[in-house]
């Protein structure tokens, strides 16, 4: 399955990310407002980061989508 992440900057993102591997879920594309995020991620799940959400989806092929959010 092909899945696209957004706003990875997430506190809580870093737990999910063995087990999307664990899955065999393929990161198509990401989306995160922090550069420093987007390249640490880039590598491991060997595809962009996008600084914006629309274009993330607009540009990348994929089955779901997780959405993550800033705490308000």
């Amino acid at each position: 399955m092909k899945a696209v992440l957004l706003e990875v900057s997430h506190l809580h993102f870093p737990p999910y990310i063995k087990d999307l591997f664990d899955e065999g879920i393929k990161v198509s594309g990401f989306w995160a407002k922090s550069e420093r995020i987007r390249a640490k991620y880039s590598k491991p799940f060997r595809c962009d980061g996008y600084n914006d959400w629309e274009e993330t989806l607009g540009s990348c092929s994929y089955e779901i989508a997780f959405a993550f959010g800033e705490h308000d």
